[in-house]
């Protein structure tokens, strides 16, 4: 697949905020076949601090140019901020703002493909929906070029990252501020960075390619009748002794035998439990959309080698949710019956993503179905 090297700026801009980064370009002196797309993060950058303030670009710091150190340490010439004392080289930006610029310019770009998913969603017309499918298409496009522009970051300011670890622990006796340091800028990257996808349910994903509106079937009405010669008297119990792990589980008058091979389903309400049940398919953290799902699965999550750190993930992600955050995993874990692992260049699993499959069946078949994957980034929620 080749690379992306731009986006149109109209894909993702409002048309008064389009119109207004035309102009920009023009008073940069912007070469004319380059108007209205957008090829690295720091020109979006750019031009919103230009929209915001109306300053051109170099003067948004006018000080900063003149010294490159403040003290005995030097200091970023855009942003100002202190830089590591490991550095070496001359920058405009400090780790940690390179990497919110990119973090920026990719957080637009999600906030204009769900608003185009949400678009699709809506559509009641092929010729328009069609339109938007493709619209969709290149705004993922170019997310993926931003997301990659990214990772280069990333990799470079891991080797810095090493430079400063070497750095400390040489000249331990110093205290050095690290709060923009390559370190943290690694850190930020890997945490703040969300996937522009969100899961919908097999029954929304019907709705979005059916010219007609489902009919409710109606509720069957059913019955349960009991042998005469069973006894239905009840004795008490508190629930944990229905728990077979407990020490105090005695088994009742009509349990299953566990010696006869019944499950058991005592962890059925443990969450961790059920991620353990999944379905696991790996790709790489750099093309995420590269999955397969029709090629099989790499078996169930807990079996996986992978589980420790699926694991990690999913408990950290629990960990640091809201009481709505953890509500809306939970439901989303619960439409789910596979999980995506995205590994990175170390052969680590840097995040996971919840995965579905839709009803074949209920594809509207002179519209090609999407691809087969709803996901979402357990990162986004948070």
């Amino acid at each position: 697949m080749s690379r992306t090297t731009s986006i149109s700026a109209a894909l993702f801009l409002t048309p008064s905020d389009y119109d207004l980064y035309l102009q920009w370009q023009e008073a940069e002196g912007t070469s004319e076949e380059h108007l209205g797309y957008v090829s690295y993060a720091v020109e979006y950058h750019d031009f919103t601090i230009w929209r915001a303030t109306g300053w051109p670009c170099l003067q948004e710091h006018s000080t900063a140019r003149s010294k490159y150190v403040q003290g005995k340490q030097r200091v970023a010439s855009r942003c100002l901020h202190t830089l590591h004392l490991a550095s070496f080289i001359e920058t405009e930006w400090c780790p940690v703002c390179e990497v919110n610029i990119c973090l920026e310019f990719l957080e637009a770009l999600v906030q204009a493909y769900e608003k185009v998913g949400r678009q699709m969603r809506e559509s009641k017309l092929e010729n328009e929906y069609e339109q938007l499918v493709r619209k969709h298409k290149a705004i993922r496009m170019g997310w993926r070029m931003a997301r990659l522009e990214l990772i280069e970051v990333v990799r470079y300011h891991e080797e810095l990252a090493t430079c400063e670890m070497e750095w400390d622990l040489h000249y331990d006796d110093l205290d050095t501020d690290d709060s923009h340091s390559s370190s943290f800028a690694v850190t930020l990257a890997v945490l703040e960075t969300r996937h522009p996808a969100d899961i919908v349910s097999q029954e929304e994903l019907a709705m979005m390619h059916s010219d007609r509106t489902p009919k409710k079937k109606p509720q069957a009405t059913k019955k349960v009748r009991f042998a005469t010669q069973l006894e239905t008297t009840r004795s008490p119990r508190h629930e944990d002794t229905f728990d077979r792990s407990n020490k105090q589980y005695q088994p009742g008058k009509w349990a299953c035998p566990i010696a006869e091979g019944w499950q058991d389903t005592s962890f059925y309400m443990s969450d961790l439990h059920n991620l353990q049940q999944f379905k696991v398919f790996i790709t790489s953290i750099e093309d995420p959309d590269d999955v397969d799902m029709s090629k099989g699965d790499e078996g169930p999550a807990g079996l996986h080698p992978f589980w420790p750190q699926i694991e990690f993930i999913w408990e950290r992600s629990m960990k640091n949710a809201n009481r709505a955050q953890y509500k809306q995993l939970i439901k989303k874990m619960d439409e789910s019956e596979a999980v995506v692992a995205f590994v990175d260049n170390n052969g680590n699993v840097a995040d996971m993503a919840f995965a579905g499959r839709p009803k074949d069946t209920e594809w509207k078949p002179e519209i090609p179905p999407p691809s087969d994957m709803a996901w979402t980034s357990l990162q986004m929620h948070l």
